[in-house]
């Protein structure tokens, strides 16, 4: 019997969008290592967007960007 690959989850996290629900803002760096910390991976970058993959074991839970907040 062959496993199904599963498919990488990958949700936009708006850098303006976590600094307001925040109330501060973090420099792009502590929130790579945050997020790689907690086992996603940020798979693109820009100014003001972070593309970050959700690990198999987190797509129940994490499939929005409010959930990354």
């Amino acid at each position: 019997q062959r496993l199904k690959a599963v498919e990488s989850t990958q949700v936009p996290l708006r850098l303006e969008r976590l600094s307001a629900l925040y109330g501060l803002t973090l420099p792009v760096d502590r929130v790579k290592r945050i997020l790689i910390s907690l086992g996603f991976e940020v798979v693109s970058q820009t100014n003001d967007l972070l593309t970050v993959a959700v690990p198999p074991a987190r797509q129940q839970d994490v499939s929005r960007e409010i959930d990354l907040i």
